[in-house]
């Protein structure tokens, strides 16, 4: 059996022989020994085909980290069994195969991500983001992820998340970025790629950490900038030519702060009368146990069925349950109560 090869890989002409190794065929009589191709291959072997029947021939060989073309051709000799006479193959051509090395096409940040929210400082393996990575003409595997930590917290403050972690691998955020390497993280070729989950670890705050007193708000967002991942045994940067992204994949924004409320609206059961002072509403509001808050604000709305709220004669009491005494506040039945003093 003879075997040539052509197409357009690894450049064409002598370089695409050049560039495939371990050519074989497989017949019904088993495996033959895998040569260095040449313009012509031939291998010796021995199968009868029936009469009406057929055989196939698989052709195999190892390629090289190139793209093109390739196609095989054929041809073949052997003797009738039964007639012994000579008989010629006619020459057969293979498919055309496409060979190409595998890119990471996108990634963007996946819908299950982390909705915006307070996140309490000194927290541990908080998820952040979950990015969906895509590839297309071949799998890839990602080795190396860049990130920056983009935040309203000055720089002389330092950094709002201490470390990252991603599939397994750890790595700290220095000057608000952070390389995690050390990856190795398949992607499919398929439309829907795959999923790669984000935690963090946030700095501490206030005592031993970061002191936001006298900041109103610190926000903060997690930032893919660059990929590093291996394509068949080169490797190879999105963006290309490894430069850091200017169109960044963020995360959602976070608050960082030292602690948050929980607050929950305790069902009650009274009547309302026709005027007159009335509980109509009971409000718990709990801190996280990472620290104490203060009250400034509760934004509220009071409504009624079947009738109407005169604001200009109604006026909303806050009482505290603890002590049953008024708290001083500012606003209206539908809007923000401000409690004053700050508490």
């Amino acid at each position: 059996m003879n075997v040539g090869v052509s197409g357009t890989f690894n450049g064409g002409g002598s370089a695409l022989l050049n560039g495939i190794a371990n050519l074989y065929i497989v017949t019904p009589a088993g495996s033959a020994t895998p040569v260095q191709p040449s313009a012509t291959s031939s291998f010796s072997t021995n199968f009868t085909v029936a009469a009406n029947q057929t055989a196939t021939i698989d052709v195999y060989a190892d390629v090289s980290n190139a793209t093109g073309t390739v196609q095989t051709t054929l041809t073949g000799s052997g003797v009738g069994s039964t007639s012994n006479q000579a008989v010629t193959l006619n020459s057969a051509a293979g498919q055309t195969i496409t060979i190409g090395n595998g890119t990471i096409s996108s990634y963007t940040l996946d819908s299950s991500s982390p909705v915006a929210s307070f996140v309490i400082g000194g927290t541990t393996s908080q998820p952040i983001a979950t990015y969906n990575f895509v590839a297309s003409s071949g799998g890839a595997v990602i080795q190396e992820l860049d990130f920056n930590a983009s935040t309203t917290l000055l720089a002389a403050s330092g950094s709002p998340i201490t470390s990252i972690t991603v599939g397994g691998v750890t790595a700290p955020f220095v000057n608000a970025s952070a390389t995690v390497t050390g990856l190795n993280i398949a992607v499919p070729t398929n439309f829907g790629g795959v999923l790669v989950p984000v935690t963090v670890n946030y700095a501490n705050v206030g005592q031993n950490g970061i002191n936001l007193t006298g900041t109103s708000n610190v926000t903060l967002q997690l930032q893919l900038a660059r990929v590093k991942y291996l394509s068949g045994s080169t490797t190879a940067y999105l963006p290309a030519g490894g430069a850091y992204s200017s169109n960044l994949q963020s995360s959602n924004t976070f608050d960082l702060v030292g602690s948050a409320p929980t607050v929950s609206l305790v069902a009650t059961t009274n009547t309302m009368p026709g005027n007159g002072t009335v509980v109509v509403g009971k409000i718990t509001v709990s801190a996280n146990a990472a620290g104490n808050i203060k009250l400034t604000q509760l934004p509220i709305t009071v409504g009624i069925s079947g009738g109407l709220i005169n604001s200009s004669t109604t006026a909303v009491t806050v009482i505290d349950d603890a002590t049953s005494q008024s708290v001083s506040t500012t606003g209206t039945t539908n809007g923000a109560l401000q409690f004053q003093p700050w508490w």
